[in-house]
């Protein structure tokens, strides 16, 4: 049976071909797992701060003093980490290379780019600058289509969850990471509002409270199915 460069084969059955991660795969996949649990970490943190409760912050703020202190300049990269986790899984979850491919050009696009247009990302990708000329192309592009930002965040989230949803055989923590970016695509359209809309609803910090309260549920869900993906390493 032919392998990938994964290692990966495809198990036929009546409803559709399985995965079957050989042993570079099982590597690629828990490397995958563990990148989306620590950003997951992180962006739990990160937005449950952001909902400014203060009964939670009462309880939280020792948590928040051990990131601010042990984990500086780290955030600028936190998404970073959480796409190539993301696309370690699309190419070890996946048997269809179009869809790899696909997901993986759409990410890279989506991930410069947004990292232009977030003031707190200082143009870094992975550890390094692109320049300023693709920043200006990026910036244009933003400033003829102002919903362009969250398209590039929603297409690419989109498609790992189909990959990731539809796997099969179904596992736990395929099924939680992929439960996880469903919400987070829901969570993504909340923190866009203000820009879709010029209602003044959409930035009421009420709003913003949810908007934030579900992209934490979301990231808790991938941080939870990572643990089993990490935990299952010697699983095919």
């Amino acid at each position: 049976m032919a392998k990938d460069f994964f290692g990966n084969e495809e198990v036929k059955t009546k409803k559709r071909g399985k995965v079957k991660n050989g042993p570079i795969g099982r590597i690629f996949r828990t490397l995958g797992f563990l990148l989306v649990l620590v950003a997951s970490l992180f962006l739990v943190v990160i937005n449950v701060r952001r909902m400014d409760v203060s009964f939670i912050n009462g309880f939280m703020s020792g948590v928040y003093s051990f990131f601010d202190t042990t984990f500086v300049n780290t955030g600028d990269y936190i998404y970073s980490a959480l796409a190539v986790g993301l696309l370690l899984l699309v190419w070890t979850q996946s048997n269809s290379i179009f869809m790899r491919v696909i997901t993986t050009v759409l990410g890279a696009f989506a991930l410069i780019g947004l990292s232009y247009a977030s003031p707190d990302a200082n143009n870094k990708i992975l550890f390094f600058s692109l320049g300023n000329k693709i920043g200006d192309f990026y910036n244009n592009l933003f400033g003829k289509f102002t919903w362009l930002e969250m398209v590039l965040s929603l297409v690419p989230l989109l498609f790992a969850y189909l990959i990731l949803a539809f796997k099969r055989p179904e596992r736990i923590s395929s099924r939680l990471v992929s439960s996880g970016l469903l919400i987070l695509l829901i969570g993504v359209v909340g923190v866009y509002l203000p820009v879709i809309t010029t209602a003044t609803w959409a930035s009421n910090s009420t709003v913003l409270v949810i908007v934030y309260g579900v992209l934490s549920i979301s990231y808790l869900l991938t941080a939870l199915g990572s643990v089993f993906g990490v935990l299952g390493l010697l699983r095919k």
